[in-house]
């Protein structure tokens, strides 16, 4: 949900809600509850970026904060049980929807690298005279395997976390999670060591490091392909 058409539609898809513009400003629309009024939505434009006001619960108030940069304390509101989110990119679209359906998976990395293992225990590396080459080689082999501590580090941690969480929901709460219904996030964050857990990519993956691997790999290949070429 990138502009504000769709974020004022999501809002009017929960029930007996309607749109407001109460300050005779097309600046600022809400969605409010129809039976008492109450607005839980706002949207505006803020120096250029559209932002919302969403009402939340204090006890997930800073847990969100915290998550993201761009979710901040409500403008112009009570902070301690409204946060502003500016919709700059920052935060994905399907961010919770994605969390929802992955939080049960656990995953692992790996790679091979047979390719090195039969050159370091051949003739040819030897007879290859770019020594540059060879280190660059092992440097991406090395990167790899960086990487791969990393993210196996990280599922073993939500390996840790998950199972226990998903061994204690009810019948009810496992048919809610399973469905992916909106609802699941209460229970997902009421577990505190699976709350914990979903802090940890904020700090845990230094930004752009997948990239600069993808990119040193990217690289190595085409310096084969140029000098052995692409067979």
């Amino acid at each position: 949900m990138n502009t504000r058409e769709e974020i004022l539609a999501y809002g009017l898809s929960f029930p007996d809600t309607y749109q407001n513009a109460p300050f005779r400003d097309p600046n600022w629309q809400l969605v409010r509850v129809r039976n008492t009024k109450k607005a839980f939505l706002w949207t505006y434009e803020k120096d250029g970026l559209l932002h919302i006001n969403v009402k939340v619960d204090p006890e997930w108030r800073d847990f969100w904060r915290e998550a993201f940069t761009a979710v901040q304390p409500g403008y112009h509101q009570n902070k301690e049980h409204w946060n502003t989110v500016v919709i700059d990119g920052t935060v994905p679209e399907d961010t919770l929807k994605q969390f929802r359906y992955s939080i049960g998976q656990i995953r692992s990395f790996y790679y091979t690298r047979n390719a090195l293992d039969i050159l370091k225990n051949s003739m040819l590396m030897q007879k290859i005279s770019d020594k540059e080459f060879l280190l660059s080689l092992i440097d991406v082999y090395e990167a790899l395997e960086g990487f791969k501590l990393s993210m196996n580090g990280y599922y073993d941690m939500k390996e840790d976390a998950a199972i226990p969480f998903y061994l204690t929901l009810t019948d009810e709460q496992t048919n809610t999670v399973n469905e992916g219904k909106w609802e699941a996030w209460e229970i997902y964050l009421s577990d505190r060591k699976l709350r914990n857990f979903l802090k940890i990519p904020q700090g845990y993956f230094i930004p752009g490091y997948q990239e600069r691997i993808e990119q040193k790999i990217d690289k190595m290949i085409q310096t084969i392909e140029q000098k052995y070429g692409s067979r």
